[in-house]
């Protein structure tokens, strides 16, 4: 019986029932425990902002924390200029953070290599190591590229593609292009949303707003990442979906957008899409605001968002449903861009109206560093050199 019980959990994965296997590691101690023993923190900061006066080419710089006498500041560790243009997004290898060693399987794994999607007048993907600070060659996409994602497993990159385009494009790291894509089937005017892959590797998620119709304004696509083809589509109903994201245990697409109440007016919303029943249900109504971006914290218990020109960002709690509270923002800045570090004790925001990162203790709301870095895209990964 002991065997077959042991069996049952193989069986299940081989028929691709499970889809989550989630990463137990990611409840972590806070960063403050687990420090080198200079002080300067596990993880880095990533970000990217084109090069002021050369035309073609970002700055790239790579950040660590760094504590001295009780204070918290961030410490710079590398800065290159290389041939990236008009940055918009940042996808990283969606392995499982080693904690608390960092000496294990998985950190020979985390070269942190991410892959960094191009916009605006070139529709390029190029791929960054953030240890040697190279970028590979440009992979030349499809127009109006919106979201990118990396497949677990093989890194194939996944891009979504707005209006005319219409389509997912697929393409490899090693050969470094496009070899093949999934077409969305929707009128031009479609917007893709968000992208996601299941824990497993075996189902990708594409949530996209389709505001040419009344009934169904939006829709949550399913595709076999190994034939390429699509599995499903389920409609969100009269909500139109603005900005989503992936639980980290990949059981729920958290969806804010807007949705009817009972007076057939629109008003700002949560949605929860169940990605084991594929069903989508809205569980708050009468939000504070629809956010361009939110961000789920690793434990999955808390989604925030900011408020341009308000001086605020919002704790929603997955379990309640309802905002939990709005921390504070130094005043005369337009927040935008939200990062959160892989065991959720620090979030990073960006000001778009300072040229400013700032570093936001999560538990205490408390502002820990301030440092002038234009505004570009950003990401958190664990420092393995």
């Amino acid at each position: 019986m002991k065997f077959i019980a042991l069996l049952l959990p193989f069986a299940l994965l081989s028929a691709g029932v499970i889809e989550l296997l989630g990463p137990g590691s990611r409840q972590a101690a806070r960063n403050q425990q687990v420090d080198r023993l200079d002080g300067t923190g596990q993880f880095i900061e990533l970000t990217i902002f084109p090069a002021p006066g050369v035309n073609g080419f970002s700055r790239v710089q790579v950040w660590t924390s760094k504590r001295e006498a009780g204070k918290y500041t961030r410490l710079k560790l590398q800065e290159k200029e290389l041939q990236i243009p008009d940055p918009i997004r940042i996808a990283r290898d969606p392995f499982d953070y080693p904690f608390p060693i960092y000496s294990t399987a998985n950190a020979a794994l985390a070269e942190n290599r991410v892959a960094i999607l191009c916009g605006v007048a070139d529709f390029t993907v190029r791929l960054l190591n953030t240890q040697a600070l190279t970028v590979g060659r440009p992979i030349v996409l499809p127009p109006l590229a919106r979201n990118i994602a990396l497949r677990p497993g093989n890194g194939e990159i996944w891009v979504t593609h707005a209006g005319s385009s219409n389509q997912i494009s697929i393409s490899d790291p090693q050969t470094e292009r496009v070899v093949a894509s999934i077409p969305l089937r929707l009128n031009p005017q479609a917007i893709p949303v968000a992208l996601f892959f299941s824990n497993s590797g075996r189902t990708a998620y594409a949530v996209v707003r389709n505001p040419e119709s009344l009934t169904d304004r939006g829709y949550v696509f399913l595709f076999d990442p190994f034939t390429r083809q699509q599995k499903g589509q389920i409609s969100l109903g009269t909500t139109t979906p603005q900005s989503a994201v992936l639980s980290p245990d990949g059981s729920t697409i958290y969806i804010a957008g807007a949705s009817l109440n009972d007076l057939n007016t629109a008003e700002p919303s949560m949605s929860f899409f169940d990605t084991l029943s594929n069903t989508a249900s809205v569980v708050a109504l009468g939000l504070p605001i629809i956010p361009d971006q939110i961000l789920i914290n690793p434990a999955g218990t808390r989604i925030y968002w900011n408020f341009p020109f308000t001086f605020g960002l919002d704790e929603f709690d997955t379990q309640s449903r309802r905002v939990l509270r709005r921390i504070p923002l130094p005043r005369l800045m337009q927040p935008q861009g939200l990062e959160i570090t892989p065991n959720g004790d620090i979030i990073t925001l960006r000001d778009i109206l300072g040229q400013a990162a700032i570093h936001i203790d999560a538990d205490s709301g408390e502002i820990l560093d301030t440092q002038a870095i234009p505004v570009g895209p950003s990401i958190a990964l664990p420092r393995v050199n």
